[in-house]
């Protein structure tokens, strides 16, 4: 029912609809406190006040599948530019692209409380490309929001680095 955003109201608009009061009249306490609300409060029917919080369900149905799209984006550019070999033979190959969603916000400011979630996932992500490809030519992923002040090196994991090449990729 899209009568619950409607805060304070919800009630009242319901029993202005012909399917408002449907619902208003076949609805049971038993079925509401089952439903995904998180709080429901009601009065006896003198004073006529009833209170209906929404559950918020995080993450949502749509919200989880921009996510799983979003995933195949990124393996599929990492992938394609493997399949591409545009780096095959040069040294200290590195992809790099210009990345940010809310899904993984500030994936890499430090300071951030969702900082080392979202790094770890992309980098499961991203590790993951370079495994399923048997790449062992390219260093990593560099990817970066707006500067590469805000980026975040992602490493190989078939590839053992020189630390002193990853300090220069970090110092960037």
């Amino acid at each position: 029912m899209p009568y619950y955003g409607e805060f304070g109201e919800g009630v009242l608009s319901l029993s202005k609809t012909k399917e408002g009061l449907n619902f208003l009249q076949n609805t049971k306490i038993k079925e509401i406190i089952n439903s995904c609300f998180a709080y429901f409060w009601f009065m006896d029917s003198k004073s006529k006040k009833v209170t209906i919080h929404s559950q918020c369900l995080w993450p949502s149905n749509s919200e989880s599948s921009r996510k799983e799209s979003l995933i195949k984006q990124i393996k599929r550019r990492i992938n394609q530019k493997i399949k591409d070999g545009q780096l095959r033979g040069r040294k200290n190959g590195i992809i790099a692209f210009n990345f940010e969603d809310f899904i993984f916000m500030n994936y890499w400011d430090k300071s951030n409380i969702c900082y080392q979630q979202n790094l770890d996932e992309l980098t499961d992500i991203i590790q993951g490309c370079f495994k399923d490809k048997s790449e062992e030519e390219i260093l990593g992923v560099l990817i970066y929001y707006d500067s590469l002040k805000k980026s975040a090196f992602i490493q190989n994991p078939l590839i053992n680095i020189d630390r002193e090449i990853i300090s220069k990729i970090e110092s960037l």
